[in-house]
């Protein structure tokens, strides 16, 4: 499988979640990058593969969230350093400046990132929480 798009779902209960991870995962040809509960109630379901299964299984997820859809939104052609940061298989080189991106959607953030032009986001990384607090 071509990991080429990213899909995500944010929903406000982890109970439909998981039947939600389930749904998309039978939905379409698509691999699952993260599903965890972000904070107190909210689950994100995280997935990857090619641009029209991704698009069929976030909508098969949001049909299948049940009021409980907070957002949802799949990015096409994904440049190949945001995978690498989801998985961290390789670790991130410094390049001399720092970005952070924020809001109350979980969803806000990625959609962000995923629009960014390779030549003004070139890598995308997650600090450590000590250097998270300090850095504020």
């Amino acid at each position: 499988m071509s990991l080429k798009s990213i899909g995500l779902v944010e929903l406000s209960s982890v109970a439909a979640g998981f039947a939600v991870a389930d749904t998309m995962l039978k939905a379409g040809n698509v691999q699952l990058l993260l599903s965890r509960s972000i904070c107190s109630g909210k689950y994100m379901v995280l997935i990857g593969g090619e641009t029209a299964a991704v698009q069929s299984a976030v909508a098969a997820g949001a049909e299948a969230a049940d009021g409980c859809l907070i957002d949802q939104f799949v990015i096409a052609n994904v440049h190949p350093d945001v995978f690498v940061a989801l998985g961290r298989s390789q670790p991130v080189q410094p390049v001399g400046a720092l970005g952070r991106l924020g809001g109350h959607s979980q969803c806000n953030p990625w959609a962000h990132w995923g629009f960014s032009s390779p030549s003004t986001l070139r890598r995308f990384c997650r600090l450590p929480m000590p250097l998270q607090k300090r850095l504020r």
